[in-house]
């Protein structure tokens, strides 16, 4: 075959797109290497709840998995990865419920924070549960997990920020009484909340919906204490 028809038939398939079958093929390549992966996240978040984070082994994983260790290499690089792969997604549900009640909130600041600080119960609503919840909410209680400690600590600060620029929303409406320090407020309320939290992660068999009932009258108290005294401009925790 000559050089210029070798060009013509190269020009051709370009210019005709990819052939069907291989689009086909691509596309079910795709869709096997997205479930492979999902089945070895299936597999950590099973041995992860069993067995805790350090008990797991990459080994282990690839066993319950079915497949070898060499393979789980190929799609994550560490057993860290596979945890974050298993929060973050959750995470960033929570916040996005957290921050769409911030721009909209409800009329009132108390029923508002109540609504707020209600969103981060229902982490581990899907597939996160208390023993990988506790493990990164506590900066320092991952250990030598740096990537999961670097998580708990951005959600930590994210968190008090949303209740401060909640704060702060209600405070520029007139919700709440210049003479209010917003900020010692938010530390306050988040610090009261954060309390209970690990409170109702500490114990398994605890349930979420009388841990938030306290927080609301933490919230409800707090609110009641600041309402009367609104010539305050300093708040000690």
């Amino acid at each position: 075959m000559s050089r210029r028809r070798r060009q013509r038939l190269r020009h051709i398939r370009r210019s005709r797109g990819e052939r069907p079958e291989l689009a086909h093929l691509k596309s079910k390549r795709a869709l096997n290497k997205a479930a492979f992966r999902q089945r070895i996240l299936d597999a950590a978040c099973q041995l992860f709840q069993e067995h805790g984070f350090r008990e797991t082994t990459m080994q282990a994983i690839a066993m319950v998995a079915g497949t070898g260790v060499a393979t789980i290499y190929k799609h994550f690089q560490s057993k860290e990865d596979i945890f974050y792969e298993l929060i973050v997604p959750e995470i960033d549900q929570c916040f996005d419920r957290a921050e769409s009640i911030v721009a909209n909130p409800p009329g009132d600041p108390v029923a508002a924070l109540k609504r707020l600080l209600a969103c981060y119960f229902d982490l581990g609503r899907n597939r996160l549960r208390k023993p990988l919840l506790s493990a990164f909410s506590v900066p320092g209680m991952a250990g030598a997990w740096n990537i999961l400690d670097e998580v708990a600590e951005e959600t930590d600060i994210h968190a008090r920020q949303l209740v401060r620029n909640l704060l702060l929303a209600f405070q520029a409406r007139g919700a709440i009484p210049r003479s209010l320090n917003v900020e010692q407020m938010a530390t306050i309320v988040y610090s009261a909340f954060n309390q209970k939290y690990i409170e109702y992660l500490a114990h398994e068999d605890a349930r979420k919906e009388p841990a938030i009932r306290e927080v609301n009258q933490l919230i409800t108290l707090l609110f009641t204490t600041w309402r009367t005294t609104p010539r305050m401009t300093t708040l000690r925790p």
